[in-house]
């Protein structure tokens, strides 16, 4: 199971720089200490990058996170955060997409230096 599959919102690309943080967010609220360490504004600069990505499969930026995650094998579930009703569905419909493979070994490529992989490094 993958906890904070969004990494508190920063795989929505809703944070373009730690110095502008949108008022309301996780990372200006209690959340705040969660999310900063995700506050790296190469990761930011490289979430952008995948917008192009989330177009050629047909969703949404979150939705191609999540898909991202549930893509593997060993994962069963992905524990999300919403913060609207229209979050959980966007985000469960994430499920139901097909994305091409090319995609993700592009995505991969992208977030590499940030991505957690190994389960051991994630406690």
């Amino acid at each position: 199971v993958v906890w904070s599959p969004l990494a508190g919102g920063v795989l929505t690309g809703k944070y373009r720089s730690p110095a502008d943080i949108p008022a309301g967010s996780r990372a200006s609220g209690s959340d705040a200490v969660f999310v900063r360490r995700w506050m790296d504004q190469g990761l930011l600069d490289a979430v952008q990058q995948l917008r192009s990505l989330a177009e050629r499969a047909s969703c949404t930026l979150p939705q191609l996170a999540l898909k991202w995650c549930l893509r593997e094998r060993l994962v069963s579930s992905v524990i999300i955060g919403a913060t609207t009703t229209a979050h959980v569905d966007e985000n469960a419909a994430a499920a139901d997409i097909d994305v091409d493979p090319e995609v993700f070994t592009r995505m991969d490529e992208i977030l590499a230096p940030w991505a957690i992989t190994d389960p051991r490094a994630t406690g």
